[in-house]
């Protein structure tokens, strides 16, 4: 993964090639969230020189989709393991997890076929965990605090 730097007047260009193929980014402020092909969470802070993340192992399978919460120090990362994970940004840990069930209520045949793969996530710009997960059959799914 590259990642430009311009925490400096001139921008750099930092590399880390150990890692998995990038498949979502998200940012906030300094920081930005990746997540990989191996289903690792990464999170650079740009004014680091040089940026550095060391990803953490939180899906089973590919992860497709990373959202850094507008306000609060949380990340939620959603994957082909159906997992969607919040993450605390202080601990670098998983705060909490839920697994997507197949859509039984699609009007869509074709879509009832997909197994519901966490392909979109956004949080309410607000101070509250509200998420929405966008699914591969189809489903959203919004989890909040009491969820």
């Amino acid at each position: 993964m590259n990642v430009v730097s311009q925490a400096s007047e001139a921008a750099s260009l930092f590399s880390n090639k150990d890692q998995g193929e990038v498949q979502a980014l998200s940012a906030r402020g300094d920081f930005i969230a990746y997540v990989d092909e191996n289903g690792r969470l990464g999170v650079f802070d740009i004014t680091d020189n040089p940026p550095s993340a060391t990803p953490v192992d939180g899906h089973d399978a590919l992860a497709g989709c990373v959202c850094i919460h507008p306000e609060l120090p949380v990340i939620a990362s959603g994957g082909f393991d159906r997992q969607v994970i919040l993450w605390d940004m202080a601990s670098e840990t998983k705060a909490r997890s839920f697994i997507a069930e197949s859509c039984d209520t699609c009007d869509d045949p074709a879509k009832s076929f997909n197994p519901p793969f966490a392909y979109a996530l956004d949080f309410a710009p607000e101070d509250s965990l509200q998420l929405v997960s966008g699914h591969a059959d189809g489903s959203l799914v919004c989890l909040s605090d009491e969820t």
